[in-house]
C-alpha cells in the first residue's frame, strides 16, 4: 500500500495536469482576500430538512436526471461521463454544526462528497469512495493553502448502509463524527501556520466519477477508477441535512483582506453565539432563523433556483426571524450575492486561473491528504 501512495505522490509532482485540475476542482465566485465582495447571506439559526423534495435554500447544478428526489431520499445520480450532480447551500454559516443522513454512490471510480467552503477557500469535508467501502475520508484545508499533504484521515465505517455524518466547527475545534460519535478532533495548534478553517462557509453535496477515462491516471487510481459506466448508473442518496449556524444575523462580511476570524462581522448580530443562541420561543435569547422543511418525491433540474419545494406540496415552517430560504441573489446593490452568480471569480486553489468543475468541491483535492496518510504509513 505505501508503494502505492508514493507512486500517486509522484504522479503529483510530476504532473502539471494533475496538479491543475486538482487546484481546479475548489473555487470562489469572489474571494475576499484578494478583493472587495459582496456579502455573504448568513444562515443565523438552524435549517432542518428531510428530503423527499428538492430542500429550499440549495441550488443545484444537474439535469433532472442526475439529481430525483424519492420516498428514500434525494439521489445524486451518475450515469455517464461528466455527470456532476451537486447542491449548494444559498446560505453561509459561521461556526456551527453540520449533519447528513447519507447512503454514498457505490462503484470504482465514483466520488461522493459533503463539504463546507468559504470564499475564501477554507474547507471541511467529508468524501467517500464508491469501491473503498469499508472506509471514508476526511479533510480540511485553510485559504486555499496545499503546500502540505498531510490533511487527511481514513474512518471505518460500511457507507453502503446510511449514516449520520457530522462536522461541528468552532474557534477551538473541527470535529467529524459518525452516528453521533466523534472519529476525529482538529485543533487550531495541531494546524501549521494560520490554515484553520475560520472564514463563513457554504454547504455542498453531491457526486461525480473521478474514474472517468478523461481524468488523470493520478486521478483515476485515487478514486478506483475506471468508472464503468455500464455498472450504473451510481446513487448517492441523501435522507436528511441538519445545519446549525452558530453565528446570528443576516449577513457576514469581511473587515479586511486577511481571511481571518478576527476578521469577519455581522451586519445585525453576533459572530460565535455558540450552540446555545438557537431556543426558538425562548423570550429571554435572541430568535435565530429555524428552518423545517419536508417535501413529496420529485425530481429537480440543476437549472432551477429551488427557493420552494417542487409541485408545491410539503411543508416550511419559520420561528424567529425571516425564512432563510429567501435569499435572493445580488440586485446591485452590492449586498447579497447567490452561489447562481454568473460572474465567476478567477479564484481558484492555490492561485490557479481557468475553467473549473461544475461540481465545485474539492474532491480531487483527498488525493492531497491520502498521499499524506500513505507517506506516514
Amino acid at each position: 500500500m505505501k508503494t502505492s501512495f508514493i507512486r500517486l505522490a509522484a504522479a503529483i509532482v510530476a504532473s502539471p495536469m494533475l496538479l491543475g485540475l486538482v487546484q481546479a476542482q475548489t473555487w470562489s465566485l469572489c474571494n475576499p482576500m484578494k478583493k472587495e465582495c459582496p456579502k455573504d447571506p448568513a444562515l443565523g439559526g438552524v435549517y432542518s430538512h428531510k428530503y423527499g423534495g428538492a430542500a429550499p435554500g440549495f441550488d443545484a447544478t444537474g439535469s433532472a436526471k442526475m439529481v430525483q428526489y424519492k420516498s428514500d431520499g434525494g439521489h445524486f445520480i451518475v450515469e455517464k461521463s461528466g455527470d456532476a450532480p451537486t447542491i449548494t447551500s444559498q446560505f453561509y454559516i459561521m461556526y456551527g454544526k453540520l449533519d447528513a443522513v447519507i447512503l454514498a454512490a457505490p462503484g470504482g471510480g465514483i466520488v461522493s462528497s459533503l463539504v463546507m467552503l468559504s470564499d475564501t477557500l477554507d474547507e471541511i469535508d467529508w468524501e467517500w469512495i464508491g469501491s473503498d467501502v469499508g472506509q471514508a475520508q476526511t479533510n480540511y484545508f485553510g485559504k486555499g493553502n496545499t503546500e502540505t499533504y498531510d490533511r487527511g484521515a481514513y474512518h471505518p465505517v460500511n457507507h453502503q448502509e446510511f449514516h449520520d455524518y457530522g462536522i461541528e466547527w468552532t474557534p477551538e475545534f473541527v470535529k467529524w463524527s459518525i452516528d453521533g460519535v466523534v472519529v476525529r478532533t482538529l485543533t487550531p495548534s495541531q494546524v501549521k501556520g494560520d490554515f484553520f478553517p475560520q472564514s463563513p462557509m457554504q454547504i455542498k453535496l453531491g457526486s461525480w466519477s473521478g474514474g472517468d477515462p478523461a481524468n488523470d491516471p493520478g486521478v483515476i487510481q485515487w478514486s478506483q477508477g475506471p468508472t464503468n459506466y455500464k455498472a450504473g448508473p451510481f446513487h448517492m442518496i441523501v435522507k436528511s441535512i441538519d445545519v446549525h449556524d452558530y453565528s446570528t444575523g443576516n449577513n457576514y462580511y469581511y473587515s479586511d483582506k486577511s481571511g481571518s476570524a478576527a476578521s469577519i462581522r455581522s451586519d445585525t448580530g453576533k459572530i460565535n453565539v455558540g450552540p446555545g443562541n438557537v431556543t426558538p420561543g425562548d423570550p429571554e435569547k435572541e430568535k435565530p432563523k429555524t428552518t423545517t422543511t419536508s417535501a413529496s418525491p420529485t425530481s429537480t433540474s440543476g437549472s432551477n433556483n429551488n427557493n420552494n419545494n417542487a409541485n408545491g406540496k410539503g411543508t416550511s415552517t419559520t420561528v424567529g426571524g425571516a425564512e432563510p430560504t429567501n435569499i435572493s441573489p445580488d440586485n446591485g446593490g452590492g449586498t447579497n450575492k447567490s452561489p447562481s452568480n454568473n460572474n465567476q471569480d478567477e479564484d481558484i486553489r492555490n492561485g490557479a486561473t481557468g475553467s473549473s468543475s461544475p461540481v465545485l468541491m474539492s474532491s480531487l483535492l483527498a488525493i492531497v491528504g491520502v498521499v499524506g496518510i500513505g507517506m506516514a504509513l
